[in-house]
């Protein structure tokens, strides 16, 4: 079995948890706390930006405007989301891109 690199490249439990958390669906996001609910997919809403949109992986971390500041902290000026992007951020192999994430993600699951 392959595992993915993330797993070996971030020594902290933390960090990685972070990580698979967001990528396994086992976090506090309406996509998936919806589903529990019995909410149809398309009323699993933002509540924190008020865009109208599912409150998706991709949402949270590439479109939601209440995370605009730590997107810009951890990633630079992303000039518009795309899948491409937010597959490439969760795929990376560059540690230290990696720890960008993770510590995006730790900082906005507050939030959420």
């Amino acid at each position: 079995m392959l595992l993915e690199d993330y797993l070996s490249k971030l020594q902290s439990n933390e960090l990685r948890r972070n990580v698979t958390s967001l990528r396994l669906g086992f976090h506090k996001l309406e996509i998936e706390s919806g589903r529990f609910h019995n909410v149809p997919r398309e009323n699993r809403l933002c509540k924190l930006c008020q865009q109208g949109v599912v409150e998706s992986e991709f949402h949270f971390l590439l479109c939601c405007y209440h995370y605009h500041a730590l997107r810009d902290k951890y990633f630079g000026n992303i000039s518009w989301p795309a899948i491409n992007i937010f597959n490439n951020i969760m795929s990376c192999k560059i540690k230290s891109k990696l720890l960008n994430t993770s510590k995006c993600i730790k900082e906005a699951m507050v939030f959420a």
